[in-house]
């Protein structure tokens, strides 16, 4: 990815931390749900 200034970095940051997040999420409830049933 080609870095465009100062507002680049952190976005960059935030939209990856923000998918892991949301891969993390996905695991946790496909743990929690195959666990309960």
């Amino acid at each position: 990815m080609v870095n465009q200034g100062p507002v680049a970095g952190p976005a960059v940051t935030v939209i990856s931390r923000h998918l892991l997040a949301q891969k993390a999420l996905k695991d946790l409830m496909m743990f929690y749900t195959r666990d309960g049933v």
